[in-house]
């Protein structure tokens, strides 16, 4: 296994230099190198003395801002009644700081029904979050997922709606398409007729 993979697959909390599972419903059976929380901590040594003259070689760039993208939709197939989780993921930005509200019919839902994921890097250096909000569907309910940001003068919003397909939409789209079907048919028929009858016609 690469080092690359185990800092995929665990965080190290620098201020005890002790590993912490990222993945441990995927690690349960999987024991890291035991000496990767202490070289990690080396690293970020470097780190504090490089940066500082990094910064002052480059005369101090400004950070990039980035403006975030979301999106919201349903861990599972969508059932009235069932419970479900909602996923707000949140990319593409910079930087790594956003504040992520949920609504239900309008209203703030409560955060011990919301969970976060840390904030993971994309290759672009951007970044990337998921909000999860657990619910149990409810015909015509609304949720909104609301990002804030520093790059945004307002919250980017998006809403997802529970929608119920009764039996009778079903139906009433079963004949609209039926109905389109043989519309074509009929113009494809009447089209061939017409070209027969004009070779005739030459004939």
């Amino acid at each position: 296994m690469t080092r690359d993979l185990f800092l995929v697959l665990l965080l190290i909390c620098l201020p005890k230099c002790i590993q912490v599972p990222r993945l441990p419903e995927f690690a349960e059976q999987w024991i890291p190198d035991p000496g990767l929380a202490k070289d990690t901590y080396v690293s970020l040594g470097t780190c504090k003395y490089n940066i500082p003259r990094a910064i002052k070689g480059e005369n101090s760039p400004p950070e990039a801002i980035v403006i975030p993208t979301s999106l919201i939709y349903p861990k599972q197939d969508m059932e009235i009644g069932v419970p479900n989780t909602l996923i707000c993921f949140v990319n593409d930005f910079h930087p790594p700081v956003v504040d992520i509200t949920w609504t239900r019919n309008g209203q703030f839902v409560d955060q011990s029904e919301v969970s976060q994921t840390q904030y993971y890097s994309n290759s672009d250096f951007s970044f990337r979050t998921s909000s999860y909000l657990n619910f149990t569907p409810q015909e015509n309910d609304i949720y909104s997922c609301s990002v804030g940001h520093i790059s945004l003068q307002a919250p980017l919003t998006r809403f997802w709606e529970v929608e119920v397909h009764t039996d009778h939409q079903t139906v009433a789209t079963a004949v609209c398409v039926c109905g389109v079907i043989l519309g074509l048919i009929g113009v494809v028929t009447g089209l061939w007729f017409i070209m027969k009858a004009n070779k005739y016609h030459w004939v």
